[in-house]
């Protein structure tokens, strides 16, 4: 599993281990590179020390040119196994005797390189002066493997494994403890927001635990479920505020539809009763009646003919979005029948009405039928003076609808009035110029 995706414990564990991993790692390679310098020194001082005692026990053997003395005094480095070779070379550089009596004379520097201790590839090795004062009376030289400095880091390093296991097995442990105070309270604090989503319980809160960072983030937290839960009970009172508004539009609802049904039987019945006796009384009236009593009966009966206008238009809004039906329509055959219902007026005023390809949409039939019939009764009606109504009428596929766009050359509003056009029984003409109810 990817390190972004353990839990925050996982992480917290690996961080520290590894951190104190790496720590404890540099600081035994830094410990084993300074031991095995220390290491070397004290060989090569070692080394130095037998060196400077074997030359001066050896300068009477050299000086009185006893070989078998000097090889018993070099037997004695027998007790140092670490030291492999050893000879002595004369006054003249001549190797005078050597130790140990089965080392090959190949096997020994052939002159004098030089005095004191050097490391080479695989060895130390070395040239002690054999003289007493000013007198010079021959060369010793030791060679020395290096199995010491070894067999010391090998402990060294053993030693130093067993503390870096114990220290890291220690780092578990004390990571484990300390770790509790870190994650614990993030893990309740996801526990707390898992429950709030689970119940849906935006009352319950987080413990705050710390004052850390994050106590910080508990506190955010809380301060965000106390919002919620002000907005969530403030929303859940709007929302039965709108219930109850609902209930209450739709019995009014009912109720103006029902008087809408008595308006269109009950107040056009006596408006009928009035056209029909003013049309027996203009019938019963002399050729030669008074011409302001004609006027009078005309009058009458434009005013009723009106209010039934009003009535049946009247009871057609209240209507709208009652009982909607939705079908897929075709536009292009719903505007042949409109222009049919509307032949008489479309002649009579010689309007040109251009009908571009239309879509077949999904929607209520009658609902789309009143509002192009309306428009295009609106383009006749408000057309300008001796101007034959030009209408246009042709749509666009948007992404996801359809915009119809009917234009006319017709005498159009002021835009300060876009609104008030679109308020039932608000006119913008009077009778005498456009007749009208202020509904369509």
């Amino acid at each position: 599993m990817q390190f972004r995706h353990l839990p925050i414990e996982r992480k917290l564990t690996r961080v520290i281990l590894s951190v104190a991993g790496i720590s404890l790692a540099f600081i035994s390679i830094f410990f084993l590179a300074y031991q095995y310098q220390e290491e070397r020194k004290s060989m090569l001082n070692n080394i130095s020390a037998i060196g400077k005692i074997v030359a001066a026990n050896s300068t009477a053997a050299v000086a009185f040119n006893d070989k078998e003395s000097s090889v018993e005094i070099l037997s004695s480095l027998r007790s140092k196994p670490h030291i492999i070779a050893s000879c002595i070379f004369d006054a003249n550089g001549q190797l005078f005797s050597y130790y140990p009596a089965s080392l090959k004379i190949t096997e020994l520097p052939k002159s004098i390189n030089g005095m004191g201790y050097f490391f080479s590839k695989n060895y130390l090795e070395g040239y002690e002066a054999i003289e007493e004062g000013d007198m010079r009376f021959g060369t010793l030289y030791l060679k020395s493997d290096l199995e010491q400095i070894s067999d010391e880091l090998q402990i060294f390093v053993a030693v130093t494994l067993m503390v870096l296991a114990f220290s890291f097995l220690l780092a578990i442990y004390i990571t484990r403890i300390f770790q509790k105070n870190i994650s614990k309270p993030i893990i309740a604090l996801a526990e707390t927001a898992l429950l709030v989503s689970k119940k849906k319980d935006y009352s319950i809160r987080a413990t705050k635990v710390n004052n850390d960072e994050v106590g910080l983030l508990t506190d955010a937290l809380n301060q965000m479920m106390a919002e919620i839960q002000h907005q969530t009970a403030s929303l859940i009172d709007r929302n039965q505020k709108i219930i109850r508004h609902s209930k209450e539009l739709e019995v009014a609802n009912r109720e103006l539809e029902q008087f809408a049904y008595v308006s269109s039987h009950d107040l056009q019945e006596p408006l009928r009763t009035i056209t029909n006796f003013v049309g027996l009384l203009q019938k019963q009236l002399p050729q030669n009646s008074d011409a302001s009593t004609l006027q009078f009966m005309s009058f009458i009966t434009a005013a009723t003919s009106k209010m039934q206008l009003l009535i049946k238009h009247l009871l057609g809004f209240s209507r709208i979005g009652r009982e909607t039906i939705l079908d897929h329509v075709d536009c292009n055959k719903l505007l042949q029948e409109i222009q049919f219902e509307l032949d008489g007026s479309i002649k009579e005023t010689n309007a040109q009405i251009t009908v571009h390809e239309l879509p077949i949409v999904t929607g209520d039939k009658l609902a789309l039928k009143q509002v192009f019939q309306n428009l295009l009764s609106n383009a006749i009606k408000f057309r300008k003076k001796n101007v034959f109504p030009i209408i246009e009428i042709k749509a666009e596929e948007k992404e996801k609808e359809f915009l119809f766009t009917v234009t006319d050359n017709g005498i159009g509003f002021d835009e300060i009035y876009k609104e008030r056009i679109f308020i039932i029984f608000q006119r913008l003409h009077t009778d005498t110029s456009y007749l009208g109810t202020g509904i369509g």
